[in-house]
């Protein structure tokens, strides 16, 4: 999303609190093919650059993707040719969790309807103050859904309590990207303050289930977890990319040699994959 009517300072210090936020999506950006905003993908580099993650052409693919292991003795690829099913452990770049909370609060407060923005002028103002009490709400429910289910588009749900009266936060708000949903409370807005939520008092915080775009497949299945981002300290979490084959392709494998054109019997060994190109169903490779 693109804003004209945002203040310099404002830009350069959400500035900071985007790129947390990207270092937080991690690879997920550069497999989606999630244009930046100079309309290219972004390359994903682990600490060390140990794994490199960039759209690029091969033989005539132009919108793949290929993965690059700078070491693959300690980057923990698995591959298991009984199941079909290939993990690699690797590390996002560092982010500082609150840093991460503040850039999709911020997101919210963005798409606000107007008629609420001065109610919700303590917000702002503690997200311009940069104000470490907003550390307490920085808990977000995360769900992340089968992959038939990503939005290309970044889609937003704004939930509003119907009585005004009733102890339970006012407006949830749900970002749904890619194959991701961040739902979280909208603090300190001025009726939540008036009727005494935020003195000392327990309140109900709803949540809605993930609204699917599409009907999903037969025994499609989704996960939900509850991440807190209160830390001000810069934290290195692991990731896990999963692959899934029909075994009987993993354990009958033939290498191609593209230079002379001809083919021989191969295994797969973990410790000797040194790239892995991910192309889009449906593509073909040109070798001429």
């Amino acid at each position: 999303m693109v804003s004209d009517f945002e203040c310099d300072p404002c830009n350069s210090a959400f500035g900071k609190y985007e790129n947390d936020l990207a270092y937080f999506l991690g690879i997920i950006r550069t497999i989606h093919g999630v244009n930046s905003k100079n309309k290219k993908i972004p390359t994903f580099k682990s600490p060390g650059d140990l794994l490199v993650a960039r759209s690029t052409e091969l033989h005539g693919i132009n919108d793949g993707v290929k993965i690059d292991f700078n070491d693959p003795s300690i980057l923990g690829i698995k591959i298991n040719t009984e199941t079909g099913k290939s993990e690699i452990q690797f590390s996002k770049q560092p982010y500082v969790p609150f840093n991460v909370y503040k850039a999709l609060l911020k997101t919210a407060l963005s798409i606000i309807p107007a008629k609420y923005v001065d109610d919700y002028k303590r917000a702002y103002q503690a997200l311009a103050d940069n104000d470490d009490r907003l550390a307490a709400f920085a808990n977000v429910i995360v769900y992340e859904l089968p992959l038939e289910h990503k939005v290309d588009t970044p889609v937003c749900f704004l939930f509003k309590k119907k009585d005004k009266t009733e102890k339970i936060i006012s407006h949830i708000f749900a970002l749904y990207f890619q194959s991701s949903i961040f739902q979280f409370p909208i603090p300190l807005f001025e009726e939540d303050i008036n009727i005494g939520m935020y003195d000392g008092n327990t309140y109900e915080i709803p949540t809605c289930p993930p609204l699917l775009l599409v009907r999903p497949e037969s025994g499609a299945t989704f996960s939900r977890y509850l991440k807190n981002f209160s830390s001000s300290k810069k934290t290195t979490e692991e990731a896990i990319i999963s692959f899934y084959c029909d075994p009987n392709t993993l354990k009958n494998l033939r290498a191609f040699d593209s230079k002379t054109g001809t083919y021989s019997d191969t295994s797969l060994e973990d410790d000797e994959i040194v790239s892995i190109y991910i192309a889009p169903i449906g593509s073909k490779m040109n070798f001429s």
